[in-house]
């Protein structure tokens, strides 16, 4: 008698392929969403490190650091960032002047850009009295809460909603140069407009110390403007 051999038939491989490719593919989206979110933790873990050099500086020099293309000095935040971006500058990776690698081994870098409008990005005033740094456009696995301690405008405390206070300074901004309001809505596109926020973490520390633009709040009080100064910074 002769044996007659005994192999898959094509509906039982085209089977086995499914099978495979459900597989494969489940494996992929959990490896890609834990993927993107250790890359969010060490996201959050960088802009701590950072806030910790800076505030170090400010303890040793008693301003914050520049950024490498230079402080804000108007009303449009100027922001310098890493390689890569278009707030980059030609010193390349230190674009936070002077804080590596006495204050921080090395300055960080982003693990994954979304193209030249993102990354990490500082700035300060001309003054040195506030600072913002920003994981800018890159958060992937979560859509950033204003409740989050990282929030681009924020954080605002669940428990009392927005307050007007140097905490929770973006939250409630005047609606008008005169405003004293607490009750205002915020005046900023950053805090208003949520695609501008929800892929953005930021940490942001100090107040005005002075009125540095004379002429150009003509019309305010000295405490409104160092309130301006400091907006201007913070809650971009």
């Amino acid at each position: 008698m002769h044996r007659v051999p005994h192999g898959f038939t094509l509906i039982e491989l085209l089977v086995v392929i499914s099978i495979i490719a459900i597989l494969s593919g489940a494996l992929y989206i959990n490896f890609s969403a834990g993927s993107a979110q250790s890359r969010d933790a060490d996201r959050r873990a960088d802009l701590r490190n950072l806030q910790t050099a800076i505030e170090l500086y400010k303890n040793k020099y008693g301003r914050y650091p520049e950024g490498c293309r230079g402080p804000t000095t108007g009303t449009t935040p100027v922001w310098s960032g890493q390689r890569g971006t278009a707030y980059a500058c030609t010193s390349g990776d230190q674009y936070v002047v002077g804080l590596a690698p006495e204050f921080i081994r090395a300055l960080p870098t982003d693990p994954k850009l979304s193209g030249v409008n993102s990354g990490y990005v500082y700035t300060t005033n001309a003054q040195g009295s506030v600072y913002k740094v920003m994981a800018l456009n890159t958060v992937e696995s979560l859509d950033v809460p204003l409740t989050d301690e990282f929030a681009r405008c924020g954080p605002i405390d669940p428990s009392t909603g927005p307050s007007w206070s140097d905490v929770n300074i973006c939250a409630r901004s005047p609606s008008n140069a005169l405003g004293n309001n607490p009750n205002d809505a915020p005046t900023y596109n950053e805090c208003n407009n949520q695609a501008l926020r929800v892929r953005t973490f930021a940490l942001s520390g100090g107040f005005s110390g002075e009125h540095i633009r004379p002429g150009l709040w003509t019309v305010l009080t000295t405490d409104r403007a160092k309130e301006l100064d400091t907006e201007i910074v913070r809650c971009r």
